[in-house]
């Protein structure tokens, strides 16, 4: 698809980036002008650039009438705080709700609209996805990993993949505590000659 940016209205091309990164991270940012007087706001614009020096960057867009508060006081004293919502009970403001099981991360937001329903929709998703999907994603990762020289074309390798994930039999197994035996099951099932495959041999 190729889409102009020229011909659409700015808030649709706003939109079409925020959507392109998810889950999207949103930086709350405070500073202080010259007298000292507070300013929170939220930016979608918001990434890590490099570990060596630690640095982290948003974009602060232009709004209607010149730049925003949070530029100029970072413009008039050289210091802003990206604050990390580390503690959601104790939140005033609306965050994502987020289930986390080792590198597995499902998010739920509704952009601030209904956090309630956010809520009970983490609440299921948690019960759905229990801790021993963290196990799970690891061994698919390390199957993965294990595999990749064995199906270097890229779609011959998605194609295996998707017949040979049996998530159902992968979360029985390790919930049984047989890890070690759905991962052979899995990299049997990718690496099995297909009929036609035997046959020309």
């Amino acid at each position: 698809m190729h889409i102009d940016p020229q011909t659409i209205d700015p808030t649709a091309v706003y939109k079409l980036l925020i959507s392109s990164v998810v889950p999207r991270p949103i930086a709350w940012v405070s500073s202080l002008d010259g007298a000292g007087v507070a300013n929170l706001a939220p930016f979608s614009y918001f990434m890590a650039i490099t570990a060596e020096p630690p640095t982290i960057a948003f974009s602060c867009s232009p709004r209607e009438g010149g730049k925003k508060d949070t530029l100029r006081n970072v413009e008039s004293t050289g210091e802003f705080v990206v604050n990390v919502v580390d503690d959601v009970p104790n939140c005033d403001f609306a965050a994502p709700a987020v289930v986390r099981r080792g590198d597995l991360v499902v998010a739920v937001g509704t952009g601030g609209r209904a956090p309630a329903l956010a809520s009970r929709l983490r609440a299921e998703l948690g019960e759905r996805f229990g801790p021993e999907w963290a196990e799970l994603v690891e061994l698919v990762g390390d199957v993965r990993a294990a595999t990749l020289g064995d199906l270097p074309d890229l779609e011959e390798r998605a194609r295996r993949w998707r017949a040979a994930l049996d998530l159902a039999e992968l979360e029985r197994l390790v919930r049984a505590g047989r890890g070690d035996l759905a991962a052979d099951r899995l990299r049997t099932r990718l690496l099995e000659r297909s009929g036609s495959e035997r046959a020309a041999s």
